[in-house]
């Protein structure tokens, strides 16, 4: 069984002075959200600038994320156009205790339908934890349709999506034909009401990081059932 995964998370930015990764500043940014209440957070997205990172630095990174986390849960960004390469670096974090990973479609590629289920198959083989799949088109040139999304949704660790499909008619779609138990986190900040609105379960927002208070505020609103 897996926990879940709901509410407002902080994709968290990579913060970096004089060349390097500014760890201190990183870990106060933590201590700042965790201040807030957010549900969760999510280091090693591109909003964390994870292609420039080299091995060490995201295995610090991940460290000190989980340390300072507490008992909010920590999702990692784990995910690339090459599925081994995901795979082996998915086994090469397991030693940190976070509760799942965010892997994007596989981008440049442009693989099939039959190739995105392949390939996230393939990952979720490899580990125990829940996978959430992050499908943003614009940026990868690949679409995962909700046939594929709901095919996937069947492996029972892919438990659920960051959803920035660009297109809020396949976006409804996805809320409407989802299996209760799985997560559907949109990426798109200027979505989030609209989402929530039509059962999302919660949001990871860019924007949360300046709007903090604000995107709470709305994500309890819907918590308690209070619309207006």
């Amino acid at each position: 069984m897996h926990t879940k995964f709901s509410g407002l998370w902080v994709p968290l930015i990579t913060p970096f002075k004089d060349g390097a990764v500014d760890y201190a500043s990183y870990e106060r940014l933590i201590d700042h959200y965790l201040a807030f209440g957010v549900d969760g957070l999510f280091p090693l997205g591109t909003t964390g600038e994870s292609p420039t990172l080299d091995e060490a630095e995201i295995d610090q990174l991940v460290e000190r994320t989980v340390a300072r986390a507490g008992k909010v849960p920590v999702l990692v960004g784990v995910g690339g156009n090459a599925t081994r390469k995901v795979t082996k670096e998915l086994k090469r974090l397991e030693r940190h205790r976070f509760a799942g990973i965010v892997s994007v479609c596989p981008y440049y590629n442009r693989p099939s339908q039959d190739g995105l289920i392949a390939h996230f198959r393939t990952i979720a083989a490899e580990t125990d934890r829940g996978v959430l799949i992050y499908n943003i088109p614009y940026r990868t040139a690949v679409n995962l349709s909700n046939d594929s999304l709901l095919e996937l949704a069947a492996v029972p660790n892919i438990v659920g999506a960051k959803d920035s499909s660009g297109s809020i008619a396949q976006s409804l779609e996805l809320l409407q034909r989802k299996p209760a138990d799985f997560s559907v986190l949109t990426g798109e900040d200027a979505l989030h009401f609209t989402m929530m609105a039509n059962g999302a379960e919660g949001g990871i927002l860019a924007a949360s990081h300046l709007m903090t208070q604000g995107f709470i505020d709305v994500t309890r609103a819907f918590q308690r059932g209070d619309l207006a």
